[in-house]
């Protein structure tokens, strides 16, 4: 999965339509001189897979290139704004994971009720809303209006409530929905029935014998949530003027700055991936009964 990814980054730059070099620019006409000093330094001159095996080696000594428009390596761009992204990213999911568990739980518990109906056109309503708008309706309320949470910059962690409630309240209608569905079928089976049966006490069936099962799925969609929350950051951070890679790589998009484009989607891969396999050890300490061979 690693090596995939190192080969559809570096072709993000290679497949491109056009000149590298005329996109960077914008265009606009450059001298022979700095038009070949560019393509030295992206080592556009040399063949493609000399290309790839240059990447490589600046991926193995830390090295991903220098920004454009900057002039700073750009994994000194990166390691400025990421710990702020990790942040956002933690806080978010903190929120999305507490939410979420307790609407689902609430949702199949009260099966068919008010309180079901309820969380349930919540979580549609949630998977429906474009985060970038119920960001703009926070922003409004809680920092306009109200003017109780700061809504832009990032300088202590109430910073961080507006932009991690959008991104959190979001993923929260997904993993609603999945508690639900999966505590509802590990409801209906034998062992549970029987242990309710043996007269136990029903928070006790409910929390210690079947949530074990039914966070399973659920910790797989947590896992693959990851990579959403890394992806709506892009949006959310440009919404609250958040200082975090997903801003850095707007930027960089917009200035047509390759080196840092690439960074920023090689350092996102790779989170995700490192997520996913985080998962697959809590599948684990979740049920000890699941063996990995």
């Amino acid at each position: 999965m690693l090596f995939a990814i190192t080969v559809l980054v570096f072709l993000m730059q290679v497949l491109l339509p056009g000149d590298p070099v005329d996109i960077m620019t914008l265009g606009q006409p450059v001298d022979a001189a700095t038009r070949a000093g560019l393509r030295r330094e992206l080592g556009l001159d040399l063949p493609v897979h000399e290309q790839y095996l240059s990447y490589l080696g600046g991926l193995v000594r830390g090295d991903l290139g220098r920004s454009v428009r900057t002039r700073r390596p750009v994994m000194e761009e990166i390691r400025t704004r990421y710990p702020n992204t990790l942040r956002l990213a933690a806080a978010s999911m903190a929120i999305a994971i507490l939410i979420g568990v307790l609407t689902g739980v609430l949702a199949a518990v009260y099966r068919d009720t008010l309180i079901d109906l309820v969380v349930s056109t919540l979580a549609t309503l949630g998977l429906s809303v474009p985060a970038f708008w119920l960001g703009l309706i926070l922003i409004f309320q809680f920092g306009v209006t109200w003017q109780l949470l700061p809504v832009m910059g990032f300088d202590s962690w109430r910073h961080l409530i507006l932009p991690a409630s959008t991104l959190g309240l979001i993923l929260a209608a997904a993993i609603s929905r999945m508690v639900r569905s999966s505590l509802l079928d590990v409801l209906r089976l034998d062992y549970v029935r029987t242990a309710k049966a043996k007269g136990l006490n029903a928070q006790h069936v409910l929390w210690r014998h079947a949530m074990a099962n039914a966070l399973i799925p659920v910790i797989t969609i947590v896992g693959l949530q990851v990579g959403a929350v890394l992806g709506g950051a892009f949006i959310i951070e440009v919404v609250f003027a958040f200082p975090g890679i997903g801003e850095l790589a707007i930027r960089a998009i917009q200035y047509r700055d390759f080196p840092l484009i690439q960074g920023v989607t090689l350092v996102v891969a790779l989170t995700t991936v490192a997520a996913n396999l985080l998962v697959d050890v809590l599948y684990g300490v979740v049920n000890p009964q699941i063996q990995f061979s």
